[in-house]
């Protein structure tokens, strides 16, 4: 095994790199999204939860990544239960629109 590197001045380990990239990168409503997630998975039944999933909150639109056309065309029908739903639970009007996609 070849023994370690010294840290050389003017370098940046990668890992330090990767983190400071990632804590960028995280949404500042992230508490926010997980209350989606857990009003997602308590109000909709287990059919549903385990082929449709919300994938993003981006300018009041959620997206909700699903398994088939099928289920998108259900949802669809839902959509404006769902978004009521959501917006209660955050107790504002955070969701505009819900958009699915076949994932």
């Amino acid at each position: 095994m070849k023994p370690k590197r010294p840290n050389q001045p003017g370098f940046t380990h990668i890992k330090e790199l990767i983190d400071q990239i990632i804590g960028n990168c995280r949404l500042s409503d992230h508490s926010e999204f997980t209350e989606i997630l857990k009003v997602w998975a308590l109000s909709l039944g287990t059919e549903i939860t385990q082929n449709a999933r919300p994938a993003a909150l981006k300018n009041g639109i959620l997206f909700i990544h699903v398994k088939s056309p099928t289920l998108i065309h259900q949802l669809r029908f839902m959509a404006k239960d769902i978004k009521r739903l959501i917006n209660q639970a955050l107790g504002d009007d955070r969701i505009d629109e819900i958009k699915f996609k076949i994932r």
